[in-house]
């Protein structure tokens, strides 16, 4: 059970990260715009790069607080590989046949890694097991 919430906790703080910073880049790059960022393929370079670093904040943001929550990585490499898949299902159906959905899901995975070895860093530096055990 603490590694379900472990993966609810990772996948809602991940999810949120990225609609929320897919508004602001939309906000900031044409405030008049009816419809969001994502749903607007192909993108440009600025705006596809702005994606990417969004969905790559959401996943690193998400493998953190799994595997901080449970104290290993796998919690927060699965964070990342769903938050993958979900983002290979938006690609798919905003652009189907694209390229970048070969490439797609390796942003949330590649940031959840990262943030799934950041959380173990950390536990690591404060030198005592602090862990929950159940």
């Amino acid at each position: 059970m603490r590694t379900l919430g472990a993966l609810a906790a990772g996948l809602l703080i991940g999810i949120v990260t990225i609609e929320a910073v897919c508004a602001m880049i939309t906000l900031l790059l044409d405030p008049a715009a009816p419809q969001p960022l994502i749903s607007r393929l192909p993108l440009d370079a600025v705006s596809a790069l702005a994606v990417a670093a969004a969905w790559f904040g959401g996943g690193l943001l998400a493998g953190c607080m799994a595997s901080a929550v449970t104290g290993r990585r796998l919690p927060g490499w699965l964070c990342g590989t769903l938050l993958g898949l979900s983002m290979l299902l938006v690609v798919n159906l905003n652009d189907p046949g694209s390229v970048l959905a070969l490439i797609a899901p390796a942003w949330p995975l590649s940031g959840a890694l990262v943030g799934s070895g950041l959380a173990r860093r950390c536990e690591d530096c404060n030198g005592a097991d602090n862990r929950h055990t159940v």
